[in-house]
């Protein structure tokens, strides 16, 4: 299948059955379809602005809309329309509440070989008035808690108690999330969502066929990196351009999709080609083949801030003294000062671990082969781990270079 064929394949596939509440309406199942297909469309806005920064990338869009999507919540008039554009959410607030709610609640499906943790926060300052409508909004719909801190008195000991919530949740994986100096006495109010992943390959690497092998740069320079082996029947599709390999975790649910392109400076070509429709086209019209696999261990740490890059794709009234906030406060008076986000992903022999957190600080103001194919990813590649029953992307990244 060719990453240039149209949406068609993507609107007609639906999500598994067995992912919505069976008494789900049939109106409730298109909302959590739109809701990830909307879902996926601002990944691939972020992820191509990302792509511009040199090296490795990696983020959880969805713990990035996640956050944004409580932002959202009580945004009000032009800010709230900016807001639902960026993140390509539909214009009736309560179908968008309930699409999240369900789809937060399903995702986390928990094995013995498969992990995923979602978790969402409210730190307000002490005394500062949060509309009961919306605080329930949080409550129910982003399962989020709130907790009352401190930031007038003492903002470092504030970050520091949110920090460590952060770590908390994404399993100690996410360290210092708040740097020193990004809120201030004039904060008051900070929404923090993290993802947390952890899955065994369904078909493990066995760590004595891995090799210190070349992977070839981008800039034409060779390194010696450890990479893995394994031939197993995967998801696969190939054209003249690139590769595409869906390797699933134990649960069945879950997996990774990697993207290739065949020529080793080529990932630049295939990030400016990439669009929302062409990804899941990819991602879920594989066929099934016996593939010799080669990947690289790969483990990396990426930070970045959204405030400029958020502002630039068409919301920026959320972070001037403009922003309407009044469906948190009843008043103006709040504008979005950081968007914070930090992810790990750590991918060897037995699986993957993976993690992330964002925090919105808010202040006032074809024929089967004969032999297996080879799949052998030994230079800059994309990739991707998505939710299958629902087609939903839970992170996003590159690997320029795999090396530490």
């Amino acid at each position: 299948m060719s990453i240039q064929s149209g949406a068609s394949a993507v609107a007609a596939k639906a999500i598994d059955s067995s992912y919505v509440n069976p008494k789900a309406s049939l109106r409730e199942s298109s909302y959590v379809e739109a809701v990830c297909h909307g879902n996926t469309a601002f990944a691939v806005d972020i992820y191509r602005r990302l792509a511009a920064i040199p090296g490795n990338v990696f983020f959880s869009p969805f713990s990035l809309s996640m956050a944004l999507a409580m932002v959202y919540a009580g945004a009000k008039g032009e800010t709230a329309r900016q807001i639902g554009r960026v993140l390509r959410f539909g214009a009736d607030h309560s179908d968008l509440y309930h699409a999240f709610s369900n789809l937060f609640r399903n995702l986390q499906a928990v094995s013995s070989h498969c992990r995923l943790f979602l978790a969402n926060a409210l730190w307000v300052q002490r005394g500062f008035g949060i509309l009961a409508p919306f605080l329930a909004q949080i409550r129910t719909c982003y399962v989020g808690n709130l907790y009352p801190v401190d930031f007038q008195s003492d903002a470092e000991v504030a970050r520091a108690i949110i920090n460590h919530w952060v770590e908390t949740q994404t399993r100690h994986t996410i360290r210092d999330h708040i740097g020193p100096g990004i809120m201030s006495p004039t904060t008051r109010l900070v929404l923090t969502s993290a993802v947390c992943f952890k899955g065994l390959w369904a078909d493990a690497f066995r760590k004595d066929r891995t090799r210190n092998q070349p992977f070839h740069l981008s800039a034409g320079k060779t390194v010696m990196v450890p990479q893995m082996n394994i031939t197993r029947a995967f998801g696969y599709f190939e054209d003249d351009r690139f590769q595409g390999l869906e390797m699933p975790y134990k649960d069945g649910s879950l997996c990774m999709v990697i993207l290739l392109p065949r020529a080793a400076d080529g990932l630049s070509d295939l990030e400016c080609a990439l669009t929302p429709e062409r990804l899941m086209n990819c991602a879920g019209g594989m066929l099934e083949r016996e593939v010799a696999v080669t990947i690289p261990r790969f483990r990396m740490t990426s930070e970045f801030r959204f405030e400029r890059i958020l502002g630039a794709m068409g919301m920026p009234l959320a972070f001037s003294g403009a922003a309407d906030f009044s469906g948190m406060i009843g008043r103006p008076g709040l504008f979005v000062s950081a968007v914070l986000h930090k992810a790990f992903v750590d991918v060897n022999e037995d699986g993957t671990e993976a993690a992330a957190a964002t925090s919105v600080d808010m202040a006032v103001t074809c024929p089967v082969p004969s032999r297996p194919l080879t799949f052998r990813a030994d230079s800059p590649f994309l990739f991707i781990i998505r939710d299958r029953r629902s087609n939903n992307i839970l992170f996003m990244g590159r690997v320029a270079d795999p090396r530490p």
